[in-house]
């Protein structure tokens, strides 16, 4: 699930090789504008578009949005840290596991 377009998370998807890892999405429309992270509602119907109730899924996510999202939802979170003062961040909003990858995706 996405604050950002359909168009932009297909293509990240595409251009990184991910898109068979994903059941479902959930991402920004003029619909759901005002419904987006922290608000809860994204990662709602990411559960739904796959079958899943909130309480099965995990986020992985990299703003302390994602994180005050999927608490909201009731679900854990695993922070993706760009350095360690977002690492910090992520951590104080309540990610469970916070990782600094070595390496850029």
């Amino acid at each position: 699930m996405s604050n950002n377009s359909a168009d932009a998370v297909l293509e990240f998807f595409a251009a990184h090789g991910w898109a068979h890892y994903v059941d479902g999405y959930a991402w920004r429309t003029l619909q759901n504008v005002h419904d987006l992270k922290p608000s809860p509602r994204l990662i709602i119907d990411a559960g739904r578009a796959v079958n899943r109730p909130p309480d099965s899924l995990v986020l992985v996510g990299d703003s302390v949005t994602d994180v005050q999202a999927a608490t909201a939802a009731g679900l854990p979170t695993i922070g993706i840290a760009k350095n360690y003062q977002r690492a910090a961040a992520l951590t104080d909003a309540g990610a469970a596991v916070v990782v600094i990858p070595s390496t850029r995706c």
